[in-house]
This record gives structure tokens, C-alpha cells and sequence, in this order.
């Protein structure tokens, strides 16, 4: 219900924003999805393939059948197989989360989650190639 339900939001009216933090230093960044136009195509279930990796997107934007962003919602466990998404911007958002902010009487037209997955700020990635902040 949450994918579908927020797909079927998605190519209609709505967008979401995402606030994403930092597992090291803590920083706060949002991430906003792709607005809908022309070229732009929001579908659930998209299968993808990197490096000879391959992984499967809840909800996927494409863009003249590119994805451009990912999708996952979480319900029973953390997505896997993060290497297969390389090189595209995605956000893992909770199903009970999705299934509430769908479900209230008036749905805004952007919705706000918190991302779930554990990533690094660009800055503390930089730091642990190289030892240097940014």
C-alpha cells in the first residue's frame, strides 16, 4: 500500500522533500525529488544494473527511461545491495511513515520524510579518503 500509494502521488501532484543526517557528524541536508514534466516518469518496481550488480527500486523517477532517483520503503528490513545503486540519488522512507502522511484528510502537495539509510555528509567521506575536510 505504501508504494503504491505513494507512486500513484508522485505522477499526480505531489513531490516530497527528505532530511537526511550525517551518521558521523551528525549534519542535517535535504534532498528534494525530481517535479514532475514531460520527460519525467514516476513507476514502481524498476530494475537496475551497475557493475554488473543488480537491485530493484520500489519507486523509480526516470527521466527518457534513465533513473534518476531511487525510492525504498522500508517495512521488515534495511535495503541491501547498496553497491548496485551507485551513481543515483535515492532516500529509504519508512511504510508506516508514507502510509500516515497519505492517509491525512488533505494531502499537501510536498510531503517531508527522514531518510532511514546511514550515510556520510560529503565532507566526512572526504575525510576518510584523505585523511582532509573539505
Amino acid at each position: 500500500m505504501a508504494k503504491e500509494g505513494l507512486c500513484e502521488y508522485l505522477q499526480s501532484i505531489g513531490e516530497i522533500s527528505v532530511t537526511r543526517r550525517c551518521t558521523k557528524c551528525k549534519k542535517k541536508s535535504e534532498i528534494n525529488s525530481p517535479t514532475n514534466s514531460n520527460s519525467k516518469d514516476w513507476n514502481c518496481e524498476i530494475s537496475h544494473e551497475y557493475n554488473f550488480l543488480k537491485c530493484r527500486f520500489d519507486i523509480a523517477c526516470l527521466d527518457n527511461n534513465k533513473i534518476i532517483f531511487g525510492i525504498e520503503i522500508l517495512n521488515t528490513h534495511i535495503t541491501g545491495n547498496v553497491g548496485a545503486r551507485e551513481g543515483i540519488e535515492w532516500v529509504e522512507l519508512t511504510a508506516s511513515d508514507v502510509i500516515g502522511k497519505l492517509s491525512q484528510k488533505n494531502v499537501p502537495i510536498k510531503l517531508n520524510f527522514e531518510d532511514q539509510k546511514s550515510v556520510k555528509c560529503p565532507s566526512c567521506c572526504q575525510f576518510a579518503r584523505t585523511g582532509f575536510a573539505k
